[in-house]
């Protein structure tokens, strides 16, 4: 007849939760890690001393979980058992460990574990078993934190720029200068190109030119254009004519520029040269008290080409055009005129810098990086683009692009830096 030995083991009371507090609870961000701690209390009465409870905080947000290190809470004979088993096993100096304490003791459980963009908003709980006497048993789940907002970088370091010419750029190119009166009118004897500068006040209007461009030189936010030089015909014909002396005038004018300011290039004049000055009459008759002039005005307003032209020479039997031909037409053929073009230049890249870094201080920091990446060449934007994707939590962007800042000297960077290396 056989005989068995049976040992009962009393059912463990699942009533730990009421035994075990917690407080000081931070689950926090650290160079890319989520940090993990609170303070562990447990009661005299936990559990059984034949038992262990061993609990598992974890991290979870409904589609996503996180597991973090064990800590386990002994009874005294469960700790005894498991010294004795540990000395059979030949580990002699076994003892607690430090996320292990026995039963009427308290700690402060510490994990960490790689950070991912998901845990914001996550809820911190703890997963409880108990442990022995034949017996692996779950004893439930306790919510220790909800809405987590672990990634919480400071205010980033940001280092506003100073335009520098350096980085100038076409804000608004070819914007005309305007002069004083006709100031910009050079004038030449009939058929003539020889330029004088003792008549017709040509040698103060050549001044008010060269001192136009040594302005424009002189201005940092300022880029000569193109000095244009514009031979243009009187109306009533002679085109060929028209257009060489205008050349020869344009190529005299330019000579005595050049003469003055060696510098300047054939490339930075543009000549035009014959183009009847329609314009100019208009200007002229309008000024005038010619008897008919509401009606030349219509016609050159109205008509174009060779209609123009014949319609001009039929009104009033033709008086009227011998009057143009005799008092306004010589002053057509006897001007040249001087126009200057500027660009309007600025430092674009610091400017928007500068807009993108206020948007990251209001929070803003998509709209700041899309503007920053405009200017992802410059390295002055390197600093401000790591800070804008650091509040974005792109941590390994950041990175990349705060390091490139690094090396380029910027201290701010190396600040913001801190936070994720």
């Amino acid at each position: 007849m056989k005989r068995y030995i049976v040992i009962l083991c009393a059912l463990v009371p699942f009533v730990a939760s009421a035994q075990v507090t917690y407080d000081a609870k931070r689950v926090v961000y650290n160079k890319q890690r989520v940090e993990v701690s609170f303070d562990v209390v447990s009661g005299e009465e936990t559990l059984k001393n034949n038992t262990k409870m061993v609990l598992t905080p974890f991290l979870h947000n409904g589609a996503d979980t996180l597991w973090l290190d064990s800590f386990e809470v002994f009874g005294s004979a469960k700790f005894k058992r498991e010294r004795q088993e540990q000395s059979l096993q030949g580990n002699r100096g076994w003892t607690l460990s430090d996320n292990q304490i026995m039963q009427g003791e308290a700690m402060t459980y510490t994990a960490s574990a790689p950070y991912a963009s998901w845990l914001k908003g996550a809820t911190l709980s703890v997963d409880r078993r108990v442990v022995g006497c034949g017996c692996d048993c779950f004893d439930g789940v306790e919510e220790l934190a909800n809405d987590l907002k672990p990634y919480n970088p400071p205010a980033q370091l940001l280092a506003d720029v100073t335009p520098s010419a350096e980085h100038y750029e076409v804000v608004d190119a070819h914007q005309h200068i305007l002069l004083e009166g006709k100031g910009a009118e050079v004038i030449f004897p009939i058929s003539e190109t020889k330029l004088y500068l003792n008549r017709y006040n040509n040698a103060k209007t050549l001044e008010q030119i060269i001192e136009a461009i040594k302005r424009i030189e002189e201005n940092d936010a300022q880029q000569l254009s193109t000095i244009e030089i514009k031979g243009l015909a009187s109306p009533e014909g002679g085109l060929k004519f028209n257009t060489e002396l205008g050349e020869g005038r344009a190529n005299a004018l330019q000579k005595y520029i050049q003469a003055q300011m060696p510098h300047l290039t054939n490339e930075q004049f543009q000549i035009i040269n014959g183009v009847e000055n329609w314009e100019g009459l208009r200007e002229m008759v309008a000024q005038s008290k010619l008897k008919d002039k509401n009606k030349v005005l219509k016609i050159i307003d109205t008509k174009r080409g060779e209609a123009r032209k014949r319609a001009l020479k039929m009104l009033n039997n033709g008086d009227t055009y011998r009057y143009m031909t005799k008092h306004f037409y010589p002053q057509l053929r006897m001007a040249c005129y001087i126009a200057l073009y500027y660009d309007e230049m600025a430092d674009v890249a610091a400017e928007d810098i500068n807009r993108a870094n206020e948007m990251i201080r209001r929070g803003e920091a998509g709209e700041a990086l899309e503007l920053l990446m405009k200017h992802d060449k410059d390295s002055r934007a390197w600093n401000s683009i790591g800070a804008s994707m650091l509040l974005l939590e792109r941590v390994e962007e950041a990175i990349f692009w705060l390091e490139k800042a690094v090396e380029a000297g910027s201290e701010e960077a190396r600040e913001n830096l801190k936070y994720v290396k």
